[in-house]
């Protein structure tokens, strides 16, 4: 009986013990499968830390990459370089050939294929398919990619033919005596498509042209640039203008209208591009005048590299001192929330600066946004890499001397755009669109609103909406804060390439103080400070007290006060007639 008893003790124990072994197992099996997923996770997120590492925007195959292209364009350049030293070192009068320069390549092992481009030569070579455009004496003026290299020569969109194989790169053009415009990454040139056969004809896109005697021949065509989104649409129209020189013969500080004289300067520098000798100033402060006559001629401020007279964009070396020419946008500034392909008429301070998106389009509505602060944001924000800004005094002045010289309207005003239409937003209200028309293409027809008479010029500029414009008088007034703060800063009284700073002081002598800035199209081009004293009999009112802030050219409402010479204050509030306007500059 006991040893049964004792029997049933052991089955029992060993049958506890099979249990809590079985047990064991089954957890730490449990464990083994937790501790497996947990690896798992941590390899992947190692695995895509790794991949991002390596092929992220600044991962490590990104940057090899980058530096292998680097690595190549340096060759291809110095195979260039070092063909036409040994092509013009083997000629007499140093002149290059298409088949001398092809015969140099192949000398140093270069898979090129040589084809004359104009006075120049287009030097492709087969294995990385990039292209080199050279001029007539060897210099590279323009580099394109595989893919670029690939684009056909011009491409349609509608009224406008897209030239895909023009220099980019800028630099004086002796040819168009001007500098050609710098195009950079981010605009393509554009020429109206009726006017095709002249490009392909001869190359040119451009001409500058002077208008004779006192006739407004409508004739100067300014270059037109477009930006265009990630499906190719176009979301910017731009016009250049080229750096130049201005004296004012007649009509300085006077409600008279008098007249600009222009010349166009060679690349960064003082010199004419006509090629004749004459002291050209950059220090306004030099200027002096004789029977309301400007003494000597001044290079335009908005081209120069000193932020404190209006320019700020370059640099200063030797003779060259600052930039070659600005983008202006060719209409008032259009803007959208979010997806939308409507333009809103006023954008109101609920909706997110990250909502809202900017273009430069014809037949909109021209937009204003909360404050001239926010304006200032959303231009800056724009397009970063063409160093995108909010139009300033100087730059204004720079369109409105270019367009009131001989190569613009010869001293004729640019027409008023008063046309108004049914506004696109709930309030059928009636508004001002871009170009004096609410159709994509109405714009062609009202070329006496641009500043060339035709559709190369800028529109707008007179009438449409009030453009608020990137300067203020430092007079310490609330609004500064209030409306401005995003342009302010925490320096009010420094000018910067973004913005332009005037003097104020207590007795409210601000317009006569600024006498000592020039080129603004303000007390250059007008008796006083209120009144339609400007040029054209433009409306004049200078910022003062509780309105520190510049607007620019008068609105649809404005009739013969309007104008490229009007200029206004106010408090720097957006609202349903005030717009602005961009600019980019081309490093």
């Amino acid at each position: 009986m006991e040893k049964e008893e004792l029997h049933k003790e052991r089955k029992m124990k060993n049958k506890y013990s099979n249990l809590k072994q079985k047990g064991l197992k089954e957890k730490s099996k449990g464990i083994t499968l937790i501790a497996l997923v947990i690896t798992i996770i941590v390899l992947l997120i190692l695995a895509g830390v790794s991949i991002a590492t390596l092929t992220g925007e600044n991962g490590i195959l990104t940057k090899a990459n980058e530096a292998k292209t680097k690595t190549e364009i340096g060759t291809e350049k110095e195979q260039i370089a070092m063909a036409v030293a040994a092509e013009t070192a083997d000629k007499a009068g140093g002149i290059l050939t298409k088949e001398g320069l092809q015969y140099q390549l192949e000398k140093l092992g270069a898979d090129t294929t040589v084809v004359n481009e104009g006075e120049g030569f287009r030097v492709r070579f087969n294995n990385s398919k990039r292209e080199y455009v050279l001029d007539k004496n060897g210099n590279i003026i323009q580099v394109y990619n595989e893919e670029e290299s690939n684009l056909p020569e011009t491409q349609k969109i509608g009224e406008w033919t897209k030239l895909n194989k023009v220099s980019k790169l800028g630099g004086y053009n002796s040819t168009a005596k001007v500098n050609a415009p710098k195009l950079g990454s981010e605009l393509t040139a554009v020429t109206l498509t009726s006017d095709l056969n002249d490009y392909t004809k001869d190359g040119t896109w451009y001409d500058y042209k002077e208008q004779t005697g006192d006739t407004d021949g409508k004739t100067s065509k300014w270059a037109n640039a477009v930006t265009t989104d990630s499906e190719g649409k176009i979301t910017g129209y731009y016009v250049w203008i080229p750096r130049f020189a201005y004296k004012i013969t007649s009509g300085y500080h006077q409600s008279t209208t008098g007249k600009i004289e222009i010349k166009f300067l060679k690349d960064a520098t003082n010199e004419f591009a006509d090629g004749t000798e004459e002291e050209v100033l950059t220090d306004p402060s030099k200027i002096t005048y004789t029977d309301n006559k400007q003494n000597q001629w001044l290079v335009h401020p908005a081209f120069l590299s000193d932020a404190s007279i209006g320019g700020g964009f370059g640099s200063k070396n030797g003779d060259s001192d600052g930039i070659t020419g600005i983008w202006v946008a060719k209409f008032e500034i259009s803007a959208y929330v979010g997806e939308s392909e409507t333009s809103t008429k006023q954008i109101n301070s609920e909706t997110s600066k990250q909502q809202i998106k900017l273009k430069v389009l014809p037949g909109v509505q021209s937009s204003s946004v909360e404050n001239i602060g926010t304006m200032y944001t959303l231009a800056y924000n724009m397009n970063r890499s063409s160093d995108s800004h909010m139009l300033k005094n100087s730059e204004w002045g720079a369109v409105a001397y270019l367009a009131h010289s001989k190569y613009g309207r010869n001293g004729a005003e640019v027409e008023i755009n008063d046309d108004t239409y049914s506004s696109q937003d709930s309030s059928n209200e009636q508004d001002a669109y871009t170009g004096g028309s609410n159709t994509t293409n109405g714009y062609l027809s009202n070329g006496d609103q641009s500043t060339t008479g035709n559709a190369y010029g800028i529109y707008d500029m007179n009438g449409g909406k009030r453009e608020y414009v990137a300067s203020y008088i430092n007079n310490g007034n609330t609004n500064l804060e209030v409306n401005g703060k995003d342009m302010v800063g925490s320096d009010k009284g420094t000018s910067t390439k973004y913005k332009t700073v005037y003097k104020s002081d207590s007795a409210d002598n601000s317009y006569n103080l600024a006498e000592d800035v020039k080129g603004d199209a303000i007390y250059e081009t007008s008796l006083k400070d209120n009144g339609s004293t400007s040029w054209n009999s433009d409306y004049s009112s200078f910022p003062n007290n509780n309105t520190p802030f510049f607007r620019r050219g008068g609105s649809y409402t404005g009739n013969a006060s309007a104008g490229l010479f009007y200029f206004s204050n106010y408090d720097g509030q957006g609202n349903n007639i005030a717009s602005f306007r961009s600019c980019l500059i081309i490093g």
